[in-house]
C-alpha cells in the first residue's frame, strides 16, 4: 500500500486522512488538522481551526476520482 496518492494538482499523505466520505459520484477526504489559531488575553481568549477537506467529483475531476476510487478498491481487496 503506498503511503501517497497523486492526484492532477495534489499529492496527499495517506496517514493524515482521517475519514472518506464515499458518495456515488464524489469522494469527500477529510483530513487531519495541525493548525491552530487563537489568542489569550487576562485569562479569556478564543482558539480556531480550519477543517481540511479534499472533494474529487466523478463530473468534473474524472481522472482523480479514478485514482482515488483504485486506491479505495485497493484498501477493500486486502480484508
Amino acid at each position: 500500500m503506498t503511503r501517497f496518492i497523486k492526484l492532477t494538482n495534489i499529492i496527499i499523505n495517506t496517514s493524515s486522512i482521517i475519514k472518506i466520505n464515499i458518495l456515488p459520484t464524489k469522494y469527500t477526504m477529510f483530513m487531519s488538522n495541525n493548525y491552530l489559531e487563537g489568542f489569550i488575553f487576562l485569562g479569556s481568549g478564543s482558539i480556531e481551526s480550519n477543517s481540511n477537506t479534499i472533494d474529487v467529483c466523478k463530473n468534473k475531476d474524472p481522472t482523480d476520482y479514478q485514482i482515488v476510487k483504485e486506491w479505495i478498491n485497493k484498501i477493500n481487496s486486502t480484508k
